[in-house]
């Protein structure tokens, strides 16, 4: 058809997506970022954070985002249930969220470690306005 659409790739990708990614996308292990005991934390826990990422790459490929979803445990009831969202589970109506990084993509082999940081602050009273910021950078596997 001849349109270049090449214009509308920063635009698109300044926010979250929302959908169910095939665990094949993945690159890499995956690393906790925030563990609460929903029982006992307050709120505010929930939306003001920072944490650390270290992940190690199990293949070559061309890392665009960071991909989020969540684990949960309901163990303080007379019939424990668990389950996850993740791509390499089952699917659920909760999906997964990317965070698209800025710039090209991050090019990466099998054994880089991606470190980095994800931040995320309310900024904004309504429940659902938060801000997220995610930094990585790439050390190479064979320790350049």
């Amino acid at each position: 058809w001849g349109f270049d659409f090449s214009t509308m790739k920063a635009p698109a990708h300044s926010e979250p997506v929302v959908q169910a990614f095939d665990q094949q996308q993945l690159l890499s292990s995956t690393a906790c970022v925030l563990d609460l005991d929903l029982r006992s934390c307050p709120a505010d826990d929930c939306c003001q954070l920072a944490s650390s990422i270290d992940v190690k790459c199990r293949r070559e490929g061309k890392a665009n985002a960071v991909l989020c979803w969540f684990e949960i445990r309901f163990d303080a009831c007379h019939k424990p249930v668990a389950f996850a969202t993740g791509p390499e589970s089952p699917p659920t109506c909760w999906k997964q969220t990317a965070f698209f990084l800025e710039g090209p993509p991050l090019s990466v082999k099998a054994g880089d470690r991606v470190k980095g940081m994800i931040a995320v602050r309310k900024y904004s009273e309504k429940r659902r306005h938060i801000d997220i910021k995610i930094l990585c950078r790439v050390n190479s596997g064979s320790g350049q």
